[in-house]
């Protein structure tokens, strides 16, 4: 059991279509590995690193929940770029992220 909350992931997808330069297998920038209508990944059990948000988290920033703060932050601001529902922002606590 961790210490923390998982990254609370509201699955749009939206990440998984910014894979270009990841080394990720992609067509248009959109990771090979992504089916676009559930907006799940096919290799979930098995996705890479770069894919696992709470373990980039913890090996890049000292404090987990500003590094779920940061993320969520991004994820919002490409939610919001790409005209998602709002229902798919991440809240981090009481705020959004």
């Amino acid at each position: 059991m961790s210490a923390y909350d998982p990254f609370p992931c509201t699955s749009c997808g939206i990440c998984c279509t910014k894979v270009e330069g990841l080394g990720l297998p992609q067509t248009d920038g959109v990771c090979d590995h992504f089916d676009r209508q559930t907006k799940l990944c096919s290799i979930y059990e098995d996705r890479p690193l770069i894919c696992r948000v709470d373990d980039c988290i913890s090996l890049t920033c000292e404090d987990h929940l500003d590094g779920q703060r940061l993320t969520a932050f991004v994820c919002n601001q490409w939610i919001k770029e790409a005209g998602m529902d709002d229902s798919y922002l991440v809240k981090i606590g009481d705020k959004d992220g």
